[in-house]
């Protein structure tokens, strides 16, 4: 339960926000024209699509904590990547916010081949439906409360702060995915060998 949570948090502060209050803070606070947000959000994708694999293959040999540990912190910086995007206007805050997309398709890939297996791992066979169940619940409840609680920030007299607050959550991340560390049995913190 304490990995379902931790990915509703992740969705919550991570995905949700990088898909309602990025686009709509960059659009109607940095004059960022619509078409670059599409690309700002392409790039995040492309990214991921050639890099998924790769992070893949070069996180096996980790634990699994701390490959979330890792997301946490690429998340971290891409925030205060976003930060400094604050500081712009026009095109300028959106190369800003290209390059944070970047940074945070890094978080995504380290989180992409780590939580879901872990999940797969941690649940006895029996049960493996109702874990996966749970965990793909998370997902759906942190789309359903992220877009709102970014949109109430970006709303808000903490908008100026918006991209410090959701770096502090990603590295509350890091803290959480240690404290996870100690707590799972250790076969499950490790990857399975790839196989020949």
């Amino acid at each position: 339960m304490a990995v379902v949570a931790f990915n509703c948090v992740v969705v919550i502060s991570a995905y949700s926000q990088l898909d309602s209050a990025v686009p709509l803070y960059a659009r109607v606070f940095l004059g960022v024209p619509i078409a670059a947000i599409g690309l700002i959000l392409a790039a995040n994708t492309g990214f991921i699509v050639l890099a998924q694999l790769p992070i893949a293959r070069f996180v096996r040999q980790l634990p699994r904590t701390r490959t979330m540990s890792l997301c946490g912190g690429a998340w971290a910086s891409a925030w205060l990547i976003g930060e400094v995007a604050s500081l712009e206007r026009g095109l300028a805050a959106a190369a800003w916010l290209g390059l944070f997309a970047v940074v945070f398709g890094v978080g995504e890939c380290l989180l992409g081949a780590t939580i879901g297996p872990l999940v797969a791992d941690l649940a006895p066979p029996a049960a493996r439906g109702r874990y996966m169940a749970t965990f793909n619940l998370s997902w759906s409840l942190g789309l359903l409360i992220g877009p709102s609680l970014g949109g109430l920030l970006v709303g808000s007299f903490l908008r100026p702060s918006m991209w410090v607050i959701w770096a502090a959550v990603s590295v509350g991340l890091i803290v959480w995915a240690r404290i996870l560390g100690r707590h799972l049995p250790g076969a499950m913190n490790i990857p399975p060998p790839a196989a020949a």
